[in-house]
């Protein structure tokens, strides 16, 4: 990007000085970079001042871009948007080395918290994460938030869980960042940029909790799912809400078409759901042979019961097993309901 001037700022102390990058945006509003410098791995603290004087214009800091390691940085309150920028797998300031405050001030455009996070005056966007101690070990998001900003959460440490809350439906290139055990995203997501999560590595084993089925995620979102996951699926899990419609019903020819359950790995690599799967209450009927002789016409009873697969759906719901009398080794499960398979069956079956 180029550059309009340099200005002085304090570091560390107020007795020495960094000369930052700025650039104007419009007007007296200027954009200040703050860069690595060569001598030094990480700064100490950085304090930015709201109005800068150059060639004898006052200029405003309305934006601020990181692009360095900064133990404590403080921003004036005129500030209106500030952008993580980590280039080439940098975790410049991180949760776990990078408290961020803000001065006071009426026109208050960001709201730091003590733990050192920034955050929307309004709660609603996630600017930068921080974690006080490495031995906390779930964060669960503040419940007002609806957006994350790219850059916002990065974990130099491993982070077991991460819980995201229900306002969030997207997740945006660079967002999430670190070794993680869990991430919950309580209220699904809707939308994932194409490399979302790259960055987001397994401690071991890491599994994506999902709170909405796979079919209302973006079709880039989908391949994004899968390209994580099949990297190595034994260490890797995608676990998504049940389908919200269980379309049950009787074909023209007598037959059930019910929704099968299927399994993580047919999930993420198929893109769906669910498949159909069809049974005919009349399937077992038929004559029984016994010592060559015909002894009687018979039905062969279809078993249905309520059960529940653990991890099977984000939450633990019931489905139903369909097997037969005659034959233990099959079984079918399917999201419709008890009472709904056994309507289903009686009004299809012929021999009633």
């Amino acid at each position: 990007m180029k550059y309009d001037f340099f200005y002085d700022f304090c570091i560390g102390n107020y007795s020495e000085k960094r000369r930052f990058p700025c650039y104007i945006i419009k007007n007296n509003e200027v954009q200040v970079t703050l860069i690595e410098d060569e001598d030094r791995a990480v700064y100490d603290r950085i304090d930015l001042t709201g109005q800068i004087l150059n060639n004898s214009i006052d200029y405003i800091i309305t934006s601020v871009i990181i692009q360095c390691d900064v133990k404590h940085l403080l921003l004036p309150f005129t500030v209106e948007s500030v952008t993580i920028d980590r280039p080439n797998g940098k975790k410049y300031c991180n949760a776990d080395n990078c408290r961020i405050e803000l001065q006071s001030g009426i026109n208050l455009f960001l709201l730091g918290t003590s733990a050192g996070s920034l955050f929307s005056k309004d709660m609603k966007t996630l600017y930068h994460l921080h974690r006080d101690r490495q031995t906390v070990q779930h964060i669960e998001l503040d419940e007002h938030l609806l957006n994350l900003s790219p850059g916002s959460i990065c974990f130099e440490h491993v982070l077991r869980k991460l819980t995201i809350p229900a306002g969030v439906k997207e997740l945006k290139t660079n967002t999430i960042s670190g070794k993680f055990n869990e991430i919950d995203f309580k209220g699904g997501l809707r939308f994932i940029e194409n490399g979302a999560l790259d960055k987001v590595i397994p401690n071991g084993e890491c599994t994506l909790k999902i709170n909405s089925p796979l079919s209302e995620i973006n079709d880039e979102g989908k391949e994004e799912l899968k390209k994580w996951y099949n990297v190595n699926p034994q260490n890797r899990k995608v676990i998504f809400a049940a389908p919200n419609q269980q379309n049950g019903h009787i074909l023209e020819n007598g037959f059930i078409e019910l929704s099968e359950v299927i399994s993580m790995d047919e999930k993420v690599n198929s893109g769906k759901d669910t498949r159909p799967v069809i049974i005919n209450a009349d399937i077992n009927e038929g004559l029984v042979i016994q010592d060559s002789q015909i002894k009687d016409i018979t039905n062969v009873p279809i078993i249905i019961k309520e059960i529940f697969l653990e991890n099977a759906t984000y939450t633990n719901i019931p489905i139903t097993q369909i097997s037969f009398a005659t034959n233990n080794e099959i079984k079918i499960f399917v999201y419709e309901r008890f009472d709904e398979v056994s309507r289903l069956i009686q009004k299809s079956y012929k021999g009633k």
